[in-house]
């Protein structure tokens, strides 16, 4: 395990403005005390909005180095492990930790998130820049802290943060020796068009009433997992792979005229099921995507 060379006061007024290309705003260090050990937190802003967070071991340092990406379109610093959820060295405190907010602030998904797109320099921060320099901070706080650099460095990123991941590897294939995409938002207007929009619009009636509600969904979901869970040879209530799962909705659609409909869906939902699965087609049927949510998601639809 290598120990720190340097007080954690001190890392606060390391300049790193030679390290990142920019000016650093904020920065400040403090020690982090959490149930895997002590941290040295160190904070700041890159110009010229990017925050972002280093945590760096006190004690148990393994020469290894994470960022992790941001989901939706981010707004917050967030310093966790994402998809690779399970790392252990990661989770025991082994790793120095980072992560920014992608140059804006604001919630994750909100409406008026987008507004950061106005500014071109924002664009470029939440496009690829972010992470970039995010990871030369970092890595100059670790030379810094450690007395050498790290031997290996990782991002990890699902959702947009797997998009970022392509980005890292697209465009500075030097940041990382490893990097985990996960469910890369890679194609945005397609996804927050024609994917997320239409899984809104197909579960809706002509008031605009949703058909299909949360509380509702499990019946569908246990009619997938019943029908395709034995594709993997053991009858074990998971759905290993989605795609080889041929599941249609009508299998679990109520018999006419039955009023007990906890089991069942009524023809409604069943139709609005449907349309989900298919995802967004034009007037002749057409599909504008390869296909909707696979059959085991239905748990996790947004209704």
């Amino acid at each position: 395990m290598i120990k720190p060379v340097l007080s954690c006061e001190a890392l606060g007024n390391v300049d790193l403005v030679h390290a990142v290309g920019a000016e650093v705003h904020g920065q400040k260090a403090a020690l982090l005390q959490t149930p895997k050990g002590k941290f040295c937190k160190v904070t700041g802003q890159i110009a010229p909005a990017i925050s972002f967070e280093v945590d760096l071991p006190m004690g148990h340092w393994t020469q290894r180095f994470l960022l992790g990406g941001c989901g939706g379109l981010c707004g917050m610093t967030h310093v966790g492990v994402s998809n690779a959820g399970a790392c252990v060295p990661a989770l025991n405190g082994e790793f120095v930790m980072a992560g920014d907010d992608m140059g804006h602030t604001g919630s994750m998904m909100g409406l008026a998130q987008g507004e950061f797109g106005k500014d071109p320099q924002k664009r470029i921060d939440f496009a690829y820049r972010a992470n970039h320099v995010t990871a030369l901070a970092a890595k100059a706080l670790t030379a810094a802290f450690y007395g050498q650099a790290p031997k290996y460095s990782y991002f990890v990123g699902c959702s947009d943060g797997g998009r970022e991941a392509l980005m890292e590897a697209q465009r500075y294939p030097e940041d990382f020796d490893g990097i985990s995409a996960g469910a890369p938002a890679a194609l945005f207007t397609v996804q927050n068009s024609f994917y997320h929009a239409w899984n809104v619009r197909g579960n809706q009636r002509a008031d605009g009433t949703n058909i299909l509600l949360q509380n509702r969904v499990g019946v569908l979901h246990d009619a997938v997992i019943r029908h395709c869970d034995t594709l993997s040879g053991v009858k074990d209530g998971i759905l290993e792979e989605p795609r080889a799962c041929h599941f249609d909705p009508v299998w679990v659609q109520c018999a006419a005229g039955q009023s007990d409909t906890s089991d069942c869906l009524t023809a409604e939902e069943t139709q609005a099921a449907l349309r989900l699965y298919k995802g967004a087609t034009d007037a002749a049927g057409r599909p504008y995507i390869i296909g909707g949510p696979l059959p085991g998601s239905e748990l996790q639809w947004a209704l």
